[in-house]
């Protein structure tokens, strides 16, 4: 059985879930980034902020969803409406620009879902 047919999570219910595994994958680079040893005195240096963490993962995860459009309509529309309320979205950096550029990633957009 499928159990998509018995369970259903109301969408801001998955919506919190999403925020909060955002954020708990930032602090798992975080944490990954401070256990890097390289045996000698260098130490590897992320500049990768909170925001853009939350900002990419939201953009992320609206593009896997847009291919199941009719199943998680409410979903991706309170997930667009975190994107484009954050303060980002106003004035994407270079890097995140070409981090969602489909043409840099063109192998994870052959995946079917």
């Amino acid at each position: 059985y499928e159990l998509s047919r018995f369970w259903k999570l109301h969408p801001q219910t998955l919506f919190k879930f999403i925020t909060r595994s955002i954020r708990y994958m930032f602090k798992l680079i975080n944490r990954r980034m401070h256990r890097i040893n390289t045996g000698s005195s260098f130490r590897p240096v992320l500049k990768l902020y909170k925001e853009e963490v939350i900002w990419l993962g939201l953009h992320a995860y609206i593009q896997v969803l847009k291919k199941k459009n009719s199943r998680y309509r409410t979903l991706l529309f309170y997930l667009k409406s975190a994107l484009y309320s954050h303060y980002l979205s106003l004035n994407l950096p270079p890097e995140l620009e070409y981090a969602t550029d489909r043409s840099n990633s063109s192998s994870l957009w052959k995946l079917k879902y």
